[in-house]
């Protein structure tokens, strides 16, 4: 959303995904029945910074979760990273929690390092897809990848 606000930039959205939080086995909410999101916002959240939309459903307070960059507009979670890899590591260790998509963590819950959590908020959503400069010619190795990635989300989105 902010980049499509941007003249200078085109946009192009590839997917969206549901967002699950997860915490490491032993963390004290994986032990709860039902957690709701208030549960959540007692212990420090792992990963990027992320857009202003989501402030409309979260606390505009700082917490142990994290707090609102005013300036930027964006939510900072308490311990921010920049790679989903790093925050992984950090939730496994205990420390926090974190979101991702299913898939990505789907090898940790197997071998039950790894859970799902049980709170699922229709407004945390992953939307990806393609930014680029307007009125700008894409290389071909750009175009290549760009083509390649909707090709594994039309796969991906395909019924079995």
């Amino acid at each position: 959303a902010e980049a499509s606000a941007d003249p200078n930039l085109d946009t192009e959205p590839v997917s969206t995904a549901q967002l699950h939080f997860f915490c490491a086995s032993g963390h004290p909410l994986a032990a709860m029945r039902a957690p709701t999101i208030e549960d959540l916002l007692a212990f420090p959240w792992v990963g990027p910074t992320a857009p202003a939309r989501m402030g409309a459903a979260m606390p505009r307070r700082e917490g142990p979760f994290g707090t609102f960059d005013l300036i930027s507009d964006r939510f900072m979670p308490r311990i921010t990273v920049e790679t989903f890899t790093a925050a992984r590591d950090i939730v496994a260790s205990g420390v926090g929690i974190g979101a991702t998509t299913a898939h990505q963590i789907r090898r940790e819950i197997e071998a039950g390092e790894l859970v799902l959590l049980p709170v699922v908020v229709p407004w945390f959503r992953l939307n990806y897809g393609f930014i680029t400069r307007s009125n700008r010619t894409k290389s071909p190795a750009a175009t290549v990848f760009m083509d390649m990635m909707r090709e594994i989300e039309r796969e991906t989105a395909a019924p079995v």
